[in-house]
């Protein structure tokens, strides 16, 4: 799934149909003009508007063409500047529209200070460009009038990008919580299963074994045809003995902990990233506190994933390799030049160093982000 939010699309697609739509008239000014304007304003104008269309596709689609704070920048400047070079070659009126569609995506890509601030600029240089010195009345009303249609696609883009956002994170922390409610109940019903083999084995187990011994004096102690009776039922009680402590070690067998449901339940609360989770067979987690720490180290980098990264996938691993648990998560999103100096990391890092762990970063401008957690698992016996 794309991590394009619904709302966005609307944006590319309402965007591109003004783009085309106004592409009709502006052929039949270039066709009518073709005589009497140069051929260089004409030529501009044909370059700009094309320019506008492919830096727009770019910019909305986020193609990895617009990956990182810089391009995406760069792409708007790409659009403002041929809608105003389209302004200054043509003068019909329309080009206006091409800078509404540009403050449409900027509250997007920018702090909504900085995108009033853009769009103030533009308007500015519309007025200089279209006006030339020559104030009127009619193009007084056309300068507003685009001034208004920006602040009205800037005020509309806000409060949709505000509310997406308001959506996600409450999508992120629903799924939290439901992941950390299936940990409890791992949690539990593994405090339960300790417990039941205990009593097993401490009550159960030591009364049978004492019955056994009682019977192995009393058949000693009896002749004739009792001590056949004695014998079948110490015999009995030899075998319901060995059915304790075989279930008693069915249930240390199953002494551990499935993050699976959790790490599902976690994924499937967010709807962008697309969430991919690989857990190995083989994995056996004894420690309550240690699958709490790598549900909460997942957490925090889906929390990454949704709130920084912008990353369409992110894929989540779990396995066991020469000893230690080893837990990955990697997305195909922004990357960074160097890992981030975040409360989230330093967190992780912390849960880490209490279980004697390692972390590794692995991260790169428009390489993604990985990280790959291994902690030490308790041998056999231990604990």
């Amino acid at each position: 799934m794309s991590e394009v939010r619904p709302q966005r699309w609307v944006l590319t697609w309402a965007g591109l149909l003004s783009w085309a739509a106004i592409g009709l008239p502006f052929f039949l000014i270039w066709r009518d003009q073709l005589r009497s304007r140069p051929g260089a304003f004409l030529v501009a104008s044909a370059v700009a508007y094309a320019l506008f269309g492919i830096a727009y596709i770019l910019a909305t689609t986020h193609s990895r063409f617009s990956q990182g704070f810089g391009r995406r920048l760069f792409l708007l400047a790409v659009e403002t500047v041929s809608a105003l070079v389209m302004v200054y070659s043509l003068r019909t009126g329309f080009e206006g529209i091409f800078l509404v569609i540009v403050a449409a995506q900027l509250v997007y890509c920018m702090p909504i200070r900085v995108a009033l601030l853009w769009a103030g600029l533009q308007s500015a240089a519309l007025a200089a460009i279209f006006l030339n010195g020559n104030v009127s009345v009619g193009g007084v009303v056309y300068i507003l009038a685009y001034v208004g249609f920006q602040s009205f696609a800037l005020y509309t883009g806000y409060v949709a990008e505000r509310e997406s956002r308001q959506r996600i994170e409450l999508a992120r922390l629903n799924a939290e919580l439901r992941s950390t409610q299936e940990l409890l109940g791992e949690s539990s019903r593994l405090a339960e299963r300790t417990r039941i083999s205990r009593d097993l084995h401490d009550v159960l187990g030591h009364h049978l074994t004492a019955l056994s011994l009682a019977l192995e004096v009393a058949s000693h102690r009896t002749e004739g045809p009792g001590r056949d009776d004695v014998e079948r039922a110490r015999s009995l009680t030899r075998l319901l003995l060995a059915d304790v402590r075989g279930v008693v070690s069915q249930f240390r067998e199953n002494d551990s902990i499935d993050l699976v449901p959790a790490l599902r339940a976690l994924a499937e609360g967010i709807v962008s990233p697309a969430i991919r989770i690989e857990i190995g067979p083989d994995v056996r987690i004894a420690n309550p506190a240690v699958a709490e720490a790598l549900l909460r180290i997942a957490q925090e980098a889906v929390t990454n994933a949704v709130k920084h990264s912008k990353a369409p996938t992110l894929s989540l691993s779990l396995a066991t390799s020469n000893g230690e648990i080893v837990f990955s998560a990697r997305d195909d999103g922004l990357g960074a030049a160097r890992p981030p100096r975040g409360h989230g990391l330093q967190g992780i890092g912390e849960r880490v160093a209490e279980h004697q762990g390692r972390m590794l970063i692995d991260t790169k401008p428009g390489g993604g982000f990985g990280l790959e957690i291994r902690i030490p698992q308790p041998s056999e016996g231990t604990g």
